[in-house]
């Protein structure tokens, strides 16, 4: 939704027919905006054709730190909350006011979210949506359009850039298992389906969004406050980027060229091992 601007005009024109490669295969050049100063391997976002998940995993799309220095293991719960609330000053995607980012939702409130949301995403993923049954969790369940009280949520799984890969909900209802980044994302989105306000999402140039339309990314760990009694009245969302994780951090790339990238070289950061060939 933004008019045509002769800069870009003449970079597609320059460029015409020169297509990265990997090997003898052209690379799925996946992008998205905001990287939290790592991306995500692509097997452990999609599924496969299939429906096996995690994925096919492809050498060029693997997570990778976007900061200069030491990286840590994201995988390990401990390690990612620690490099969310460390705002890396030399990460590429600094500039995005999504590079990091908050959330609070009461309790009620969440539940609300998860009411109008779980139920939708089960019907379209019954794979990835799953009930536990005893010691089990199954598919093809049905679930209610109430979930009772929200009693607790887990990370259960993450990705080697720190994304969620599964979440469960254990509620007075019963508990779910939620599997893919994207899933996750809209079984908790950031929108007041009560009467009292929006929800605000804290962004981390300090500008703020209302009603945000699904989790920005899967890129976040969750805190709980509890009550005397043990019930939750506050679940807190922290976390960093926007978009699914894989390949090409749009934002990312500006941080590149303000350090003095060429187009070639950005490729060959988000893509390695790729190499551009000229086809027609």
């Amino acid at each position: 939704n933004t008019i045509e601007h002769p800069t870009a005009l003449s970079a597609v024109q320059s460029t015409a027919g020169l297509i990265p490669f990997y090997e003898d295969e052209i690379v799925d050049t996946r992008f998205f905006s905001t990287s939290p100063g790592y991306t995500a391997t692509s097997s452990e976002v999609w599924s496969d054709s299939n429906g096996n998940f995690p994925g096919v995993e492809l050498p060029y799309l693997l997570a990778r730190p976007q900061y200069t220095g030491d990286s840590p293991s994201l995988h390990n719960d401990e390690n990612f909350r620690a490099f969310i609330d460390n705002v890396n000053n030399t990460s590429y995607d600094r500039f995005s006011p999504f590079f990091r980012w908050s959330i609070e939702l009461s309790r009620e409130v969440l539940e609300a979210s998860i009411n109008e949301n779980l139920p939708i995403v089960q019907r379209q993923e019954p794979k990835f949506v799953l009930t536990r049954v005893g010691e089990d969790y199954c598919e093809d369940m049905p679930i209610t359009t109430d979930i009772g009280e929200l009693l607790n949520i887990v990370v259960l799984k993450r990705g080697h850039g720190g994304n969620i890969m599964e979440l469960e909900l254990s509620t007075t209802s019963g508990n779910y298992k939620i599997i893919k980044e994207l899933n996750i994302r809209n079984v908790l989105k950031p929108i007041n389906y009560l009467e009292d306000g929006p929800v605000e999402l804290k962004c981390h140039d300090g500008s703020t969004r209302e009603n945000f339309p699904l989790l920005p990314s899967a890129f976040a760990y969750i805190d709980i406050a509890r009550d005397n009694d043990g019930h939750i009245t506050l679940v807190t969302i922290k976390g960093g980027g926007y978009g699914h994780g894989v390949g090409m951090s749009q934002y990312g790339t500006y941080g590149l060229t303000l350090l003095g990238k060429t187009f070639k070289e950005i490729l060959e950061h988000y893509y390695p091992g790729s190499e551009l060939k000229q086809i027609y």
